[in-house]
């Protein structure tokens, strides 16, 4: 799953050269082995590196709170998605994504 989301996210993020990934041990922890350095371990991490490699910084979050809050959705994804079918996955994403929208909608966490 976690491959299927960093190829998508190449893709959204327009970068023109696709990366290899691997996966190492039981939960096949992905893997991007960088030419210009170290391989680069784990989902978080080496999303952060596509993220920056195309000069889209603000998709990390612009401010502290920001940037807590997409910490926030990727620890969830990790926590709560990876351990379940889905169908359940995709449950779990509505009501959450959608609790979510209607507290900002009523300006419950408006800066």
């Amino acid at each position: 799953m976690a491959l299927r989301e960093l190829s998508s996210l190449e893709k959204f993020l327009g970068l023109k050269k696709p990366n290899k990934y691997s996966t190492q041990g039981g939960k096949k922890v992905p893997v991007l082995q960088n030419n210009s350095g170290p391989a680069l371990i784990g989902l978080v991490t080496i999303a952060s590196h596509l993220i920056r490699e195309a000069k889209r910084p603000e998709l990390l979050g612009d401010s502290a709170e920001q940037r807590a809050v997409v910490q926030q959705w990727i620890e969830h994804r990790i926590t709560r998605l990876d351990n379940c079918s889905k169908e359940e996955g995709n449950v779990i994403l509505k009501k959450n994504w959608l609790s979510h929208v209607f507290e900002h909608a009523s300006g419950v966490c408006d800066s």
